[in-house]
């Protein structure tokens, strides 16, 4: 296993509805950013519901996901799960994007539940989750 990489998924809410054009300008900028520094993930958007992997070295993405936590466009930040990794399930993508409502034909109704209920998510289902998403994303 390389130990320096690693993963971290997590959720939040943005602090206010979020126009398509504000979620392209934040794609852009995360995408430049994360080449810049190594990192990959996908993102996932839904009425202002966010979830997201991103992978790379460890101090990278601690640090990067605290600058999340820490950014007034998101609130409600949650760490589902985090941890060393053997390789990258996003190796090709500085950061893949889907706003869910696009999906019509994609089942997401259980995480849609989810993401509504006061219980925490389950991390296994949850990365399943964004693992189908890249999937569909490469079709």
């Amino acid at each position: 296993m390389s130990e320096d990489l690693y993963r971290v998924v997590y959720t939040s809410r943005a602090s206010r509805p979020m126009t398509r054009g504000e979620l392209d300008d934040m794609l852009q900028g995360s995408r430049r950013r994360n080449v810049e520094n190594g990192i990959t993930g996908l993102m996932l958007y839904e009425a202002g519901n966010f979830i997201q992997v991103i992978e790379g070295p460890r101090k990278l993405v601690d640090d990067l996901y605290d600058k999340i936590a820490q950014d007034p466009r998101h609130r409600a930040v949650e760490r589902i799960s985090a941890g060393p990794v053997e390789s990258r399930d996003f190796e090709s993508w500085s950061m893949g994007f889907s706003d869910l409502a696009l999906f019509k034909d994609f089942d997401v109704s259980a995480f849609r539940e989810e993401l509504a209920g006061s219980e925490p998510l389950d991390p296994r289902g949850t990365y399943q989750l964004l693992l189908r998403f890249r999937e569909a994303l490469k079709s």
